[in-house]
């Protein structure tokens, strides 16, 4: 009987620590975001609208981190290392992560992700972005993607916060929790 009775200690501790695990680093957060200001838009130097994002989240009192435009210098970008980058090898490229302005950019933005407390995914984007959204909902920073125009599902994207059609749709979520 008493190893019964410990059995079913044991099981529901195991399942009250899952339960805690759960809320702390699985849950989605519902209004972490209240009092949150600072925002990490990821996106491609190629996105266009990607520029908007940032204006519109400024217009409204966020304070949000431009990749193409970080505070006191220019964004990264590998044609300042080499203008034949698209064209490296596979050990040109590994070598090249190690350049100082790659270091800086890299440090840059790792900081600008650390110290925010939102991401948001502009698409479309590529590997790099991803990356930093996934990195920021792997840290249980909310995390929202903004999605103009209609693309290949993708399933994974359930990981994140919402999809949004547009930077003043997001910010009126975001506004609500204010």
């Amino acid at each position: 009987m008493n190893d019964a009775i410990g059995a079913l200690l044991i099981i529901f501790g195991i399942i009250a620590a899952m339960q805690i695990f759960h809320d702390l680093f699985l849950s989605k957060p519902k209004t972490k975001y209240i009092m949150q200001k600072k925002i990490y838009v990821a996106s491609s130097w190629r996105n266009q609208y990607q520029q908007h994002v940032v204006e519109c989240l400024r217009a409204n009192g966020y304070d949000v981190y431009d990749f193409k435009n970080p505070p006191n210098k220019s964004g990264f970008g590998w044609e300042q290392i080499s203008p034949n980058w698209q064209a490296w090898t596979l050990q040109e490229y590994k070598k090249n992560l190690e350049h100082p302005l790659a270091i800086s950019g890299y440090q840059s933005d790792f900081r600008a992700m650390t110290n925010a407390d939102i991401c948001v995914l502009v698409l479309p984007c590529g590997r790099s972005a991803h990356t930093e959204a996934g990195y920021m909902r792997g840290l249980a920073k909310p995390t929202f993607i903004i999605m103009r125009d209609m693309q290949e599902p993708e399933l994974m994207y359930k990981l994140f916060d919402g999809i949004f059609s547009s930077a003043g749709e997001l910010i009126a979520h975001l506004n609500s929790y204010r």
